[in-house]
């Protein structure tokens, strides 16, 4: 991976609270960035205690669709023109094919949170937790992140999420990245990182399954994707969203939403299922 004074990024850092919350972003149309104004919106929404928005957007270029560092004033927001390619880098010369027909998003997303990584050492940032997020995802709850880190104070786990499920290789059950926080202290003593490890581990599998193998622990709470009785169980409001991830508690309240796809979907290439990025926006100025 090339290093920061390679790369030609802007940043506006506004705080270094001590649980990093990152987005991997990318806004080709304006429907993608009203997906992300929805996360930012949800976790400005609660106010969310010692908690650090990082925005990682990658490619999305200057258009005037793009969401603004000033619509959201406590947060970070790092705009970086492009992936640069590493000629010398093993992973991306034996993957280029299958990168480039099937996982490029994959390997984007990977290579944003390894920036950010990057970026916090940098600038001397060491944030106790590290919250892996997509962009279509949706805080539900004033008390979802506490809940996540104090899973995390537990010494044996290292990791806990929103969705668990087995990995590419069907080897190993891990933590998808879509909402998943980290022990920050123990990732970097393990030296794991997020890229993904074609064929077998996608965006941050490997650093589940490294993990699993030197006995930590990992912990994902209820979701709907995994338990299709799930949505009998909640608050009617969110009985619609048969086809969102939906991730509760312990006493069924649900703390978490993530729509799946929304990029695609955004650009009207994805059609799998009836619930939209318009149905998605629109549920959370009715509901939230």
């Amino acid at each position: 991976m090339h290093e920061l004074s390679e790369i030609k990024f802007s940043s506006f850092i506004r705080n270094t609270n001590d649980c990093a919350l990152v987005i991997a972003s990318f806004q080709p149309n304006s429907l993608a960035s009203e997906i992300l104004r929805v996360a930012l919106a949800s976790i400005n929404k609660f106010n969310y205690v010692d908690t650090s928005v990082w925005v990682i957007d990658v490619g999305s270029g200057k258009k005037s669709h793009l969401v603004s560092p000033n619509e959201f004033k406590n947060f970070n927001f790092i705009y970086v023109d492009g992936i640069p390619v590493e000629k010398k880098c093993n992973l991306y010369l034996k993957f280029l094919s299958w990168i480039k027909k099937k996982n490029n998003g994959s390997y984007k997303n990977g290579w944003m949170l390894e920036f950010a990584k990057k970026l916090f050492l940098k600038i001397n940032y060491n944030p106790s937790f590290f919250m892996t997020l997509h962009m279509d995802v949706m805080f539900t709850n004033p008390e979802t992140i506490n809940k996540l880190r104090q899973k995390l104070s537990k010494k044996q786990y290292i990791a806990c999420g929103v969705r668990d499920q087995m990995n590419l290789g069907n080897e190993y059950k891990i933590l998808h990245p879509l909402g998943c926080m980290w022990n920050y202290n123990l990732f970097k003593k393990l030296n794991l990182n997020f890229m993904p490890k074609f064929p077998k581990f996608d965006v941050g599998e490997k650093a589940i399954s490294d993990s699993l193998d030197k006995n930590f622990k990992i912990f994902a709470y209820e979701n709907s994707r995994n338990d299709s009785f799930l949505l009998d169980r909640i608050h009617d409001k969110y009985k619609s969203l048969k086809s969102v991830d939906v991730c509760v508690d312990e006493n069924n309240n649900v703390i978490f939403l993530h729509l799946g796809r929304g990029i695609l979907k955004s650009s009207n290439k994805y059609k799998k299922n009836s619930f939209t990025t318009i149905d998605w926006i629109n549920w959370y100025k009715n509901n939230l």
